[in-house]
């Protein structure tokens, strides 16, 4: 059998038990280090396990001859702390830095906290002086490390560790770290467009050392940076491979005017972060989070399914008392046919609506949906209820024409639930209500309604008797100035829509609704 297929299935058979051993990492090393002195068939298998991923270099460094080191203690008693410090007792040569050497051409993945950075410090140059001429990286077979920094004079370290077969890189360094300038972090030996995860955070104020590394990226999945300047963001944002991105302490000053460069990439058909699964953004304003989810651009349809797992989003994530504005808008760049759209299955009903009603403070709500709301009087009262400091709310669909196939089941009268129970609102938009069968309120509240409502666009709403129609919004929207319908809006914007013909039911609404507005 060919030796590369017995290694593989040695190297099987050897990783199988290690699953058992996840909390047992002494007796997995013991019987790897025992497995590897069985025979060599199991030698090579065994030691690549057992050097695959290590938390220190205190493993590598014990190698060495054992007269040439020592660990000692170093702090005092008066301070009540110490630390472990690795010395070297004397010169070293070549020769007894080549078992240490050959063992860390096996490590893959290290990660190494400020103790072991701090611990091994003195050696670490020696180290690398030690190097034979054919060989340039301490761990050149390394793909992924995480490197804690706490200080600048360990920061020539991070030279030491990295090599260019590093796709996983995660590195946290201090303030003190850019003093001098941030060239040494580009000045790593790796490869940046072959990275595949980065996080990289510092205490450092600006966002320029993340951004000249994020703009060396071609292949990252996931992204960790403490934040982007505007060039960079826009870079990214056409990765097709990012999955994950994570900003702390974004601002729209990093961002400058390049969210909005965003939304344009979005409508040029570009969407930007096409591949984008994972979104997060810490210590920063509502504002920005608004502004940055806004401009992703999405060409799937919004379907009722996932509007709700949008609204629920926000509902577990927004404070319920703090927001008061929410705008959410249909996606730019779908295309989908209206005739090819089940009307039934995806319009919003009132069990999507109520994940957003615990927001009591809302003033200002606009929702599009491309199919529309499906609302009838008692939900209608619900929403008028949920949120009695609207000052604006506007419910519409994009496709208010091919939506008449859907009955306007909530009635006229259910328009006196706005009247009734949000006094400030002044704008009220809906995609249809039921307006032709009118009887004047009998509600004493209703009756006597100082509502403010000026401006109510009433869609495609059907109606039969104008003048009814006419006194009976006087009565409950006493200072109603402004009526629009779906019909009229078209026709004042040309070019969007193709205008009903003169004779169809559409036009005769549209008329109807211009006498109610006279």
């Amino acid at each position: 059998m060919h030796r590369a297929i017995v290694d593989l299935i040695l190297s099987q058979v050897i990783s199988y038990p290690l699953n058992w051993y996840l909390d047992e990492e002494t007796s997995c090393r013991n019987s790897l280090a025992a497995l590897a002195r069985t025979c060599t068939t199991f030698r090579d298998p065994a030691l690549n396990f057992l050097w695959r991923q290590q938390f220190t270099l205190i493993n590598v460094l014990k190698c060495l001859p054992l007269h040439l080191w020592e660990i000692s203690e170093s702090g005092t008693e008066a301070h009540r702390w110490s630390r472990r410090v690795f010395r070297l007792k004397g010169p070293t040569q070549p020769a007894d830095w080549e078992i240490p050497l050959s063992y860390a051409l096996r490590i893959r993945q290290l990660s190494l906290q400020p103790e072991q950075l701090e611990m091994c410090a003195s050696v670490s140059e020696s180290m690398s002086s030690k190097l034979p001429p054919s060989r340039d990286f301490l761990f050149p077979n390394l793909t992924s490390i995480s490197l804690d920094i706490p200080e600048e004079s360990l920061a020539s370290q991070a030279r030491l560790f990295l090599g260019p077969k590093v796709v996983d890189l995660r590195l946290r360094v201090s303030r003190s770290f850019f003093t001098g300038g941030d060239d040494i972090l580009f000045n790593l030996p790796i490869q940046y467009p072959k990275l595949r995860t980065v996080f990289f955070t510092s205490s450092h104020s600006t966002s320029a050392a993340s951004s000249r590394m994020a703009l060396l990226l071609r292949a990252v999945t996931q992204l960790d940076l403490k934040s982007l300047d505007g060039v960079a963001l826009k870079h990214i944002s056409q990765l097709e491979t990012l999955k994950s991105l994570s900003l702390l302490g974004p601002s729209l000053k990093d961002f400058g005017h390049h969210t909005g460069s965003l939304c344009s990439a979005s409508h040029s058909g570009a969407a930007p972060f096409p591949a984008l699964q994972h979104l997060r953004l810490d210590e920063t304003t509502l504002k920005l989070a608004i502004e940055f989810v806004f401009h992703l651009g999405t060409a799937e349809f919004p379907t009722r399914l996932t509007t709700r797992q949008l609204y629920t989003a926000l509902a577990k994530h927004l404070s319920h008392t703090s927001l008061h504005t929410l705008y959410i808008g249909e996606p730019a760049s779908y295309d989908a046919n209206p005739l090819q759209v089940n009307f039934a299955a995806d319009v919003i009903d009132r069990p999507t609506l109520a994940i957003l009603f615990p927001f009591t403070n809302l003033t200002d709500v606009t929702l599009e949906a491309p199919v529309g709301f499906f609302i009838d009087d008692a939900t209608a009262w619900d929403i008028a209820r949920a949120w009695p400091k609207l000052e604006h709310l506007v419910l519409l669909t994009r496709w208010e024409a091919e939506s008449e196939n859907l009955s306007a089941i909530m009635s006229i009268h259910a328009l006196g639930a706005f009247a009734t129970h949000c006094p400030k609102l002044v704008r009220l938009g809906l995609t249809a209500f039921d307006a032709r069968d009118v009887a004047l309120p009998v509600d004493r509240d209703v009756v006597q309604s100082e509502s403010p409502l000026e401006d109510l666009d009433v869609g495609i709403s059907p109606l039969r008797d104008p003048v009814a129609v006419a006194q009976f919004l006087a009565t409950i929207f006493p200072n109603l100035t402004r009526i629009q319908s779906f019909e009229e809006w078209i026709r004042s914007d040309p070019g969007n829509i193709t205008p009903a013909p003169f004779g169809s039911p559409a036009y005769d609404r549209f008329q109807e609704w211009k006498v109610v507005q006279s």
